[in-house]
């Protein structure tokens, strides 16, 4: 009954709802990040790592679609994010159980994917930059690239 259990858990959590194919999961385009977050369009309009959440393997990162100009603090004000465990390595990263993404919307929901890739093409002292491609399914998909504000520890 356990096994079950954990399947199902694991059925509602991960997206494979859409029609993405492993070539979209490949690919990620120029564009600024946008997409759709909980059925509603979306664009990135910030970012930052949590140093709290973060370590030596892993960037614990927000990408919000609303900002308040202010990098290592509260920058977000919306109410749909994407948070996203970026590697600390240059290279792209295939989704998996490990490495996955949460979209955020509405009064505190939430979907969790396992399809897509995030790509780290710099990570400097103060930001990182990169893409990412992810879809839980056709109400929650983003594609772009990103720069995101490297919080310090405090």
């Amino acid at each position: 009954m356990r096994a079950v259990s954990l399947v199902v858990l694991f059925a509602a959590c991960g997206g494979s709802g859409s029609d993405a194919d492993e070539a979209e999961l490949d690919s990620i385009s120029d564009q600024r990040l946008q997409g759709i977050i909980g059925g509603e369009g979306w664009a990135y309009a910030g970012g930052e790592t949590d140093s709290f959440l973060s370590d030596e393997t892993e960037f614990f990162t927000t990408f919000y679609g609303v900002s308040d100009g202010e990098d290592c603090g509260f920058a977000g004000g919306g109410d749909t994010d994407f948070i996203l465990s970026v590697p600390n390595e240059i290279g792209s990263f295939p989704f998996s159980f490990t490495l996955n993404a949460t979209f955020t919307f509405g009064d505190n929901e939430n979907v969790v994917t396992f399809d897509g890739t995030v790509r780290v093409d710099t990570i400097g002292d103060d930001e990182l930059t990169g893409g990412v491609y992810a879809v839980f399914d056709d109400d929650n998909e983003i594609d772009g690239t990103f720069t995101v504000s490297r919080c310090p520890s405090e």
